[in-house]
C-alpha cells in the first residue's frame, strides 16, 4: 500500500464548519448515523414535548385551584380578624354619636355648663373615628399584600410549567438547529467535494509502496509567477502522488450531469495548469521529474476538451492512469525526497 500523508483539504473544511456549530465527526459515515440519531432525537422530543405539555398543564391547574383555595380561606380569616378588631371601635363610635345626638337637644345654657364635657365628647369621637380609619387601611393593606402574595404563587406555578415547556422547546430546537445544519452540509458543494476526495484518497491507498501521497497541499511561493497572463502567489493542490515515474497532480471534481454538459471548465483545467506551473517551478532546482495532471471525476465526466496535457477521468481508472507509466525515473529514495520537499513547503495558514 502507498504511503498516505495528511487529510482531504475539503474534508478538514467540512469538519471544521460542523465543528464551530458543536458537531464533532470523523468518518463520513458517522456524519449520516449523527443525522438519524438526530431525528429520533428531535422526533422524540416532539412527543416528549406534548406530553409534558399536557402533565405540566395539569399540575399548573391542580396548583392555581389549590391556589385560589389557600387565597379565599386566608382573606376570609383577615376579614373575620379585622372584623373582631373594627367591631368594638365602630360600636363606640356609634355609642359616641347618639351621645352628641342627645346633647344637641339640650338647650344653650346646659350646652354652656357642660361644655368642657362636649369638647371631650366631640375629641373622642375624632379619636374613635381615627382609629378606625387606621384598621380600615391595615385591613385593605392586609388583604391587597395576601393577593399579592397569592398572585405570585400563581405566577410561580405558571413559570414552572413555561420553564418544563421552555426546557423541551429548547431541547427540540437544538436537535433541529444540528438537523438543519447536518442538511445544510449534506447538501453543499464542500460536502460533495470532500466525498469525493475521500473517495480518491481510499483509491490512491491502494497504490503500491513506492509511491507516496500527500494530500490537502497548500503552497505559498517564495515569488510570484506567471502563467497566461496572470500571477500565481500560491496553490491549493487536492493530491499528490509520487512515485517511480515522476509526479502527478489530481484535482478531484464532484461535476453533477447539468454542469458537466454546460463546458464551462476553464477554471478547473486553469487551476491544474496553474499548479503544473507551480510544482514545476519548484522543482527544477531540486530534482528532474516528469509531472501529469489529472482531473478525476466523481460522477460525470465533461466533453472532451483540447487540453491534452490534462488527462479526465473517473477516479476509479486514476489508479490504472498512474500504474500504467512503467519507466521508472526515480528510486525510493528518491520519492522520498520529492515527497518530503513538498511536505516542507506546505503552509496551512493559505486561505482559499
Amino acid at each position: 500500500m502507498a504511503i498516505v500523508k495528511r487529510e482531504s483539504g475539503a474534508w478538514k473544511t467540512v469538519t471544521n464548519k460542523l465543528k464551530q456549530a458543536g458537531i464533532r465527526i470523523n468518518t463520513e459515515g458517522e456524519l449520516l448515523q449523527l443525522l438519524d440519531k438526530e431525528k429520533i432525537k428531535h422526533a422524540e422530543s416532539v412527543g416528549l414535548l406534548e406530553q409534558k405539555k399536557q402533565e405540566a398543564d395539569q399540575r399548573c391547574k391542580n396548583e392555581i385551584a389549590q391556589i385560589f383555595a389557600e387565597q379565599e380561606n386566608s382573606l376570609s380569616l383577615i376579614r373575620k380578624e379585622f372584623s373582631r378588631k373594627i367591631r368594638p371601635v365602630q360600636d363606640r363610635i356609634d355609642a359616641l354619636k347618639k351621645q352628641q345626638d342627645e346633647v344637641n337637644e339640650k338647650s344653650f345654657v346646659y350646652k354652656m355648663f357642660h361644655l368642657l364635657e362636649i369638647i371631650k365628647l366631640s375629641s373622642e369621637v375624632k379619636k374613635m373615628n381615627l382609629k378606625l380609619r387606621k384598621i380600615t387601611s391595615d385591613k385593605d393593606d392586609t388583604l391587597k399584600e395576601q393577593s399579592n402574595f397569592f398572585d405570585r404563587k400563581r405566577l410561580d406555578a405558571n413559570q414552572d410549567r413555561n420553564d418544563i415547556i421552555y426546557t423541551i422547546k429548547n431541547e427540540m430546537y437544538v436537535t433541529g438547529r444540528r438537523i438543519a445544519i447536518i442538511e445544510e452540509t449534506l447538501a453543499s458543494n464542500d460536502y460533495y467535494g470532500a466525498v469525493a476526495e475521500l473517495k480518491m484518497i481510499d483509491f490512491l491507498r491502494k497504490l503500491p509502496d513506492k509511491y507516496q501521497v500527500i494530500n490537502d497541499v497548500s503552497i505559498k511561493l517564495n515569488k510570484s509567477i506567471q502563467l497566461d497572463k496572470k500571477w500565481i502567489q500560491s496553490v491549493q493542490i487536492d493530491h499528490l502522488v509520487i512515485g517511480p515515474s515522476g509526479v502527478f497532480i489530481i484535482e478531484v471534481k464532484n461535476w453533477s450531469k447539468k454542469f458537466a454538459s454546460t463546458g464551462d471548465f476553464h477554471d478547473p483545467y486553469n487551476q491544474i495548469k496553474r499548479h503544473n506551473r507551480a510544482c514545476y517551478i519548484l522543482l527544477k532546482e531540486q530534482c528532474e521529474t516528469k509531472l501529469r495532471n489529472i482531473i478525476a471525476c466523481a460522477n460525470h465526466l465533461p466533453s472532451k476538451t483540447d487540453e491534452k496535457y490534462i488527462k479526465v477521468m473517473p477516479i476509479e481508472q486514476v489508479i490504472g492512469y498512474i500504474l500504467w507509466f512503467k519507466e521508472e525515473i526515480h528510486d525510493n529514495q528518491e520519492v522520498a525526497q520529492i515527497a518530503r520537499f513538498f511536505e516542507g513547503r506546505i503552509n496551512d495558514t493559505v486561505s482559499w
